[in-house]
């Protein structure tokens, strides 16, 4: 008993030891950063004085930022974004039922106490014992006003005891007035929405004191966590949020029950078609001319330079993309995307997702990104970037990395005659019997009609006599990849002559780009350089990528294909654009009079189509498809029908604004 009561006595020494050490420590922490804390809040007391309307930059953590800007290749804006704009509203401008409403669910006791709630404290503290966590809180508004402050929010003792003092400090210098109404400009409310007034903007396009019952409901309802109960994201779990505000405000008298519940699922309907212009990354945008562009710069800009510079360091990026061709591509897309749905119904009136795209651009010679459209349209359901990411089988596109491998280890040409005809190959899995379009064969051609026609059985020819292991070779060298790399993505299958393999349309665009460029692989990029705000250079990629060029030239890793083998495969894809070739109708039709080559692709089942085609001055790819590989676009819709007519328009309208 004896040394039982002797170890509680120490544990419990230990425990003041320990605790008396955390409040020292966050004391300090406290002292040494508390003017600087609290200035945050007089600036925004100030802006809420001056009654400014504008938006603001302001970081979560209510400390000055400045915007990150964007321009195109010309340093036309095409995108700004920042880690916290939002409008500011003084409190005699928000409406009393929500701030009713805030201070019913958020801290009824808020013109009572002095920062703290000890009875809720002593609550939470209990749930969260009972339940091991720290699900359960018990802040006042004043700390939760605190806690915005830091942009670390961990629930640790230490960061409890440090907005402790922040909140007596709070309390101390400020009104409750003035503490409501610096809250309220500050709440998170999902998407980079920061403020009462930006969240009403952005959720419903109304001014504050336009909001009804439904929708100051559904704000406050977000703000213990504005992303679980976002009704953008999870709207199931809104409703039922909405609902328990709307009864509390019903049982103490602030609305009537009736009315409201009769107009509830009106409200939601309407809710739904309300265009919310998503936030790249759910950041703030201020604008954004080129979302699946901007997007995949941000997410360059993070990995070089990290998200707190990039957010607000008042960088000026500088790209490489062509505000015009950008909007044509978009534009082509979305009209090509739309004929295309036109022939959903036809095709499977089961499917659950529309029928997406994708187009790429770039200069053959240089890489630079000139355009970039990723999907049907940038929302939040839809921010994935088909163009970079989805890896897709490119089908009869690939076959001139099998033609240029037999040019270069077989000495075969344009003129080499191979025998078109029905083919019968044993391998371990049995009889394969690649066949033509629709059965057809044409007998001894020369290669350059073989590919004009794209014959599956030439190609698989082809592949017979320099075996898989050369172009598996070639692709891998003008993607730059390592050896192992090439091997574990490509395996050695005589399959590899139809394009069984997947690619994305930037890594397809990159490879092509070969062939107009001489036989030299390029080196893809999309930002030019970044400044920070002092005009220092931080990132100059077109120093960089021109010194890489002389490193691999120097390494003689630069050339992929011989130039005379580049340009005749050139010579031979202008054939697939005129008469007899797989995309002649499309250019007939579109009235597309630049001489290009290109190239159509289409897999198994009509399940992707492709076109690639290229000038001196631009290299484009477009993809057609469904996320889900399992939908067919339907039975004769080839690259030729589907993305060559896209590709065309989008040649046309890019070339003619060049002229």
């Amino acid at each position: 008993m004896k040394y039982l009561l002797m170890t509680i006595f120490i544990l419990f020494v230990l425990v003041i030891i320990i605790t008396g050490l955390l409040f020292y420590s966050s004391y300090a922490l406290w002292l040494n950063n508390r003017e600087e804390v609290l200035s945050r809040l007089y600036t925004l007391r100030r802006l809420v004085e001056e009654g400014q309307r504008s938006p603001v930059s302001l970081t979560p953590s209510l400390r000055a930022g400045q915007n990150t800007i964007i321009y195109d290749r010309h340093g036309r804006i095409i995108g700004e974004f920042s880690n916290g704009r939002r409008r500011i509203l003084p409190l005699n401008r928000i409406p009393p039922l929500l701030i009713h409403s805030v201070i019913l669910m958020e801290d009824r006791k808020f013109f009572i106490h002095r920062g703290f709630d000890l009875r809720r404290i002593a609550g939470a503290m209990l749930v969260n014992v009972k339940t091991l966590t720290f699900s359960q809180g018990g802040s006042t508004i004043t700390q939760q006003l605190a806690k915005i402050l830091f942009t670390d929010s961990r629930k640790t003792v230490r960061r409890k005891i440090y907005e402790l003092f922040c909140t007596i400090e709070i309390e101390r210098r400020f009104s409750k007035e003035e503490i409501l109404s610096l809250y309220l400009n500050s709440i998170n409310f999902g998407h980079s929405n920061y403020g009462i007034e930006s969240a009403s903007q952005f959720y419903f396009n109304k001014e504050i004191f336009n909001l009804n019952p439904y929708e100051i409901s559904l704000l406050v309802g977000m703000i213990p966590s504005p992303s679980r109960f976002s009704p953008l994201l999870h709207p199931e779990r809104s409703k039922r949020k909405q609902m328990i505000v709307l009864n509390y405000l019903s049982q103490y008298g602030f609305v009537k029950p009736e009315p409201l519940l009769n107009g509830f699922d009106t409200f939601w309907e309407s809710i739904a078609q309300i265009e919310h212009q998503p936030a790249t990354s759910f950041w703030s945008m201020e604008s954004n001319r080129a979302p699946y562009f901007i997007e995949y710069v941000r997410q360059y800009l993070v990995r070089e330079l990290g998200e707190e510079t990039v957010k607000a360091g008042g960088l000026g990026v500088y790209t490489t993309l062509d505000l015009e061709k950008q909007l044509i591509a978009a534009i082509v897309l979305d009209e090509g995307l739309d004929l295309q749905r036109v022939k959903e119904d036809e095709v499977d009136d089961k499917l659950q997702a529309p029928v997406e795209g994708a187009l790429i651009a770039l200069e053959p010679g240089s890489g630079v990104i000139l355009a970039m459209v990723g999907g049907s349209g940038f929302t939040f359901e839809n921010q994935f970037n088909r163009s970079t990411s989805a890896l897709r089988q490119v089908g009869s596109a690939f076959k001139p990395f099998v033609y240029a491998s037999a040019f270069e280890s077989e000495g075969y040409s344009a003129e080499t005659i191979f025998n078109d005809e029905p083919l019968s190959i044993e391998t371990p899995q049995g009889e394969w019997r690649p066949a033509n379009y629709a059965d057809q064969y044409y007998g001894p051609v020369p290669l350059s009609f073989a590919l004009q026609k794209s014959l599956n059985s030439v190609a698989v020819q082809l592949v017979q006599h320099t075996g898989p292991e050369p172009v598996i070779d070639l692709i891998g060298r003008a993607l730059d990849l390592s050896r192992q790399q090439s091997d574990e993505r490509f395996k050695p299958y005589l399959s590899i002559a139809l394009g069984v393999y997947s690619f994305s349309p930037l890594e397809f665009a990159r490879a092509y780009s070969i062939f107009p460029n001489g036989g030299e692989m390029v080196f893809p990029y999309a930002v030019t350089r970044v400044e920070n705000n002092r005009g220092v250079v931080l990132i100059d990629n077109e120093r960089d990528v021109k010194k890489i060029v002389t490193e691999y030239d120097l390494e003689d890793k630069l050339r992929v294909i011989r130039s005379d083998t580049a340009q005749q495969i050139t010579d031979m894809l202008l054939l697939v654009t005129k008469r007899g070739g797989t995309a002649y109708r499309a250019v007939q039709s579109s009235g597309l009079t630049v001489e290009a080559a290109g190239k159509t692709g289409t897999t198994n089942n009509y399940t992707d189509a492709w076109f690639i085609g290229y000038t001196e001055e631009i290299l484009a790819v477009v993809w057609v498809g469904y996320d889900d590989p399992a939908y067919t676009l339907g039975v004769g819709q080839s690259g030729g029908v589907v993305a060559a007519p896209i590709w065309t328009e989008f040649m046309k309208r890019a070339l003619w604004r060049e002229e």
